[in-house]
C-alpha cells in the first residue's frame, strides 16, 4: 500500500494515518517505559542496596553507542518494522528483568539490553511516522514523533511513581513491562505496516 501523497495535512490528518498513528500510540509507551525507568532505576538501586548503580547507566549508554554506530544501518537495509518489533519485545524484557535485581551483574545485563532495545525502537520508530507522511507533512510528523516519546514519559513518570509509592518498585517495574508488551502485540500485528514494509 502506496503511502499518501496528498499535502497541507494538519496534525489530526497525519495521525489519521494508521500507521502514524500506531507508531505513534508505541512511541508514546515506548517512551513511558523508556523514562519512566530511567526516573526511578537509581533510587530503586539505592532501596536494595546497589549504591553504584551508574554501572546500569553507563552499560546503556555503551549500548546504544554502539548499536547507533556500527549498526545503525540494520533498519534502513532490512525494515525499520521489522527491526523495531523484536526489540519493542526487549524493550519490556529489560524492564521486567529490573524487577528481579538483587545484585549489579543483573543491574548491568537489563542496562545492555535496554540500551540496545532503544538503539533500535527509538530512530526506527521515528522514521516509520516520518516516512508514513508526504514531505510537505514531515515537520508535523517529527513533532507529533516528540511529543509522542516526550509525552509518554511524562504520563508514564507520573502514574507509575504512585504505582512504585503504593505497591513499591517491583511491582512498578512488572506493571510497565506489560504495557510495553501489550504495546508490542499492536504494533507488530498492525496489517498496514506490514503492508507498507517501511
Amino acid at each position: 500500500m502506496p503511502v499518501p501523497k496528498d499535502g497541507g495535512r494538519s496534525y489530526v490528518d497525519c495521525l489519521r494515518d494508521k500507521a502514524t498513528f500506531v507508531s505513534s500510540a508505541t512511541l508514546f509507551i515506548c517512551g513511558a517505559a523508556f523514562i519512566t525507568t530511567f526516573n526511578f532505576v537509581s533510587i530503586f538501586s539505592l532501596s536494595i542496596n546497589i549504591e553504584n548503580f551508574h554501572v546500569y547507566f553507563l552499560s546503556y549508554t555503551l549500548s546504544v553507542l554502539a548499536i547507533r554506530l556500527f549498526l545503525g544501518w540494520v533498519p534502513d537495509r532490512y525494515g525499520k518494522w521489522k527491526i523495531a518489533s523484536p526489540f519493542v519485545f526487549f524493550l519490556g524484557l529489560s524492564v521486567f528483568m529490573l524487577s528481579f535485581v538483587h545484585e549489579v551483574k543483573l543491574l548491568v545485563l537489563c542496562g545492555i539490553i535496554f540500551g540496545c532495545a532503544h538503539g533500535f525502537v527509538y530512530p526506527s520508530i521515528y522514521s516509520i511516522i516520518i516516512e508514513s507522511n508526504p514531505k510537505e507533512a514531515r515537520a508535523k510528523a517529527f513533532a507529533i514523533s516528540s511529543v509522542s516519546f516526550t509525552g509518554g514519559g511524562m504520563l508514564g513518570s507520573f502514574v507509575f511513581g504512585v504505582v512504585a509509592e503504593f505497591f513499591g518498585f517491583r511491582t512498578m517495574f512488572v506493571s510497565i513491562a506489560l504495557m510495553v508488551f501489550l504495546s508490542f502485540l499492536f504494533f507488530t500485528r498492525s496489517s498496514v505496516l506490514k503492508e507498507r514494509e517501511i
